[in-house]
């Protein structure tokens, strides 16, 4: 008896109501953070959703595997904190996100959701990109 997949997708209204903290849309409001999964440069390329943290998913298998110092150095968020969060994997059109979203399940995490929209669909809806990043697209 797994995970449907299908029923952890997250669309546009409910994850820009998470990222821009509006209340009017979503009355409790968990901790969130989004993680990207795309590759450093197309970050640096395309930009990033606010807030996001980058994980690249040819990474994501061995990062979570890290110890707590290491990944803390790694990533510069606490590896304890994923767990207190609501994960929202993307990537820039959905595959990734899905994987990710695997990857996350067989280390642990069962509080994540899914962008399968990803960036494209962020973007299209006119959600805010970070640009201008620095060569460190994480935290």
């Amino acid at each position: 008896m797994g995970i449907n997949m299908l029923q952890k997708v997250i669309y546009y209204d409910e994850l820009s109501a998470l990222v821009n903290k509006d209340l009017k849309s979503n009355k409790k409001l968990p901790r969130v953070l989004v993680v990207d999964v795309r590759n450093p440069g197309e970050i640096v390329k395309h930009g990033k959703i606010m807030n996001s943290i980058n994980l690249p998913l040819k990474a994501l298998d061995n990062i979570l595997s890290m110890s707590e110092e290491d990944f803390f150095s790694e990533v510069g968020i606490k590896k304890g904190e994923l767990g207190s969060c609501l994960l929202v994997t993307h990537c820039r059109s959905g595959p990734r996100g899905f994987t990710a979203a695997h990857i996350l399940l067989e280390h642990g995490y069962t509080r994540f959701r899914i962008y399968s929209g990803s960036l494209l669909d962020w973007v299209a809806n006119g959600g805010h990109v970070e640009k201008d990043i620095e060569e460190n697209t994480r935290l």
